[in-house]
């Protein structure tokens, strides 16, 4: 169940709506920040020689 199942009165549903609301606000942050750490990491694979092999990443936008 979801705080909005739960609520009761006016008040409750406010308050749940308003925890929902800003929980996803703080998600949507996080994961925004997740997407621009992986947009400025490098891949690298080391070959059977033991040489790195840089992989370039392509973003789709």
């Amino acid at each position: 169940m979801t705080p909005i199942d739960e609520c009761d009165t006016k008040e409750n549903c406010a308050s749940a709506r308003s925890k929902l609301g800003s929980s996803y606000k703080t998600g949507r942050q996080l994961q925004e920040i997740t997407e621009i750490e992986l947009s400025r990491s490098k891949i690298v694979v080391l070959s059977l020689d033991g040489k790195p092999q840089r992989i370039p990443l392509v973003t789709n936008h």
